[in-house]
């Protein structure tokens, strides 16, 4: 028996929370081989 598996990650609704809300309900996926950063204001 062979099983496939999607080549993905997937985030669905995802926050988070410092003093403020910084992520609120956020969704995305990523493919095999891709490379994702989440940046932001500093300070």
């Amino acid at each position: 028996m062979s099983e496939t598996f999607p080549h993905y990650i997937e985030f669905r609704h995802v926050y988070k929370t410092f003093s403020k809300p910084v992520l609120v309900d956020a969704n995305f996926y990523v493919d095999g081989g891709q490379t994702v950063a989440i940046i932001g204001r500093s300070g």
